[in-house]
């Protein structure tokens, strides 16, 4: 779920920034996945691409290649004119997905904090 070595090499081997990255993606999930819940509830195609497009550039740099796998397939998909209740699908594996980066994040960052701070 989340990829300590992809996000170090994301950013050329830089700890403390592949670290901050990680941090401000994680706290960010929440209120990023709300806002797309919300989107779609209203049917706002173009704010669930703006969203979906955001999460999608932050996700290249974090280390979590799942979340950014459906991620980057939804943006496609919305670029292609696919109508947001044909994506319910995949949706559904981009909540999981998030929900999975939340659960694993604490034991990995509280990893990662004693590796970059020896």
């Amino acid at each position: 779920t989340i990829d300590w070595q992809l996000a170090l090499s994301r950013t050329g081997n830089k700890a403390h920034l592949a670290k901050d990255m990680l941090s401000g993606l994680v706290s960010s999930l929440p209120e990023t996945q709300s806002h797309i819940e919300e989107a779609i509830t209203c049917q706002d195609i173009e704010q669930v691409k703006v969203l979906v497009h955001k999460l999608n550039g932050a996700c290249c740099y974090t280390g979590v290649p799942a979340l950014n796998k459906i991620t980057q397939q939804i943006e496609t998909s919305l670029k292609q004119g696919q109508s947001l209740d044909d994506l319910e699908p995949e949706f559904f594996e981009f909540y999981e997905h998030i929900d999975k980066v939340l659960s694993e994040a604490p034991k990995i960052l509280s990893e990662i904090n004693e590796i970059t701070v020896s």
